[in-house]
């Protein structure tokens, strides 16, 4: 049976060197998305339809398409996790990436704010990555798509320069 810790322990109490562990708005957002875009990406692999197969691959093409000609791939990068999450059959999971997407903040403008933006240089791996949680879903293994979309994830959390927060516990 369950006991609570005694006051003073040690997971109960954080002294100051240890805020600076506390989450960011950024880190959050990471957090949350990637639970639930990686369960997304295992549901999609189980139950995708021939259509939203089409979809997830036609929104890499753009993907592709805009990492080749230098522009954007906020937009088409958003249309591929939102048909993964379509093809997941859960109709809270496209609605919940939707009501995040503002959150959903590009590379450039997570870096510090004691330092000017990067400039806009997309992730060489993008395709590769999602080309890997695609070969997942097409075959059907909720494993492997979890492991690909979860590997992607960190991928860009990595990319952002997002460090997570790791318990000292």
């Amino acid at each position: 049976m369950w006991e609570p810790l005694a006051a003073g322990s040690e997971a109960l109490e954080r002294d100051e060197t240890q805020m600076d562990e506390i989450p960011s708005p950024v880190i959050e957002l990471f957090e949350l998305r990637s639970a639930f875009e990686i369960r997304a990406a295992a549901l999609a692999a189980t139950r995708r339809s021939g259509a939203q197969i089409d979809k997830i691959v036609a929104a890499n093409a753009e993907v592709a398409k805009c990492f080749e000609t230098g522009t954007s791939t906020r937009e088409a990068d958003f249309a591929f996790h939102y048909a993964i999450a379509e093809a997941s059959q859960n109709k809270r999971f496209p609605e919940f990436l939707s009501l995040i997407r503002s959150g959903l903040v590009p590379r450039v403008e997570l870096e510090s704010r004691s330092r000017p933006p990067r400039a806009y240089v997309p992730n060489p791996d993008l395709v590769a990555e999602h080309d890997r949680i695609i070969d997942a879903i097409v075959t059907g293994d909720p494993d492997a798509a979890e492991a690909a979309m979860k590997a992607h994830l960190e991928d860009s959390r990595l990319d952002a320069g997002v460090s997570a927060v790791h318990s000292s516990h």
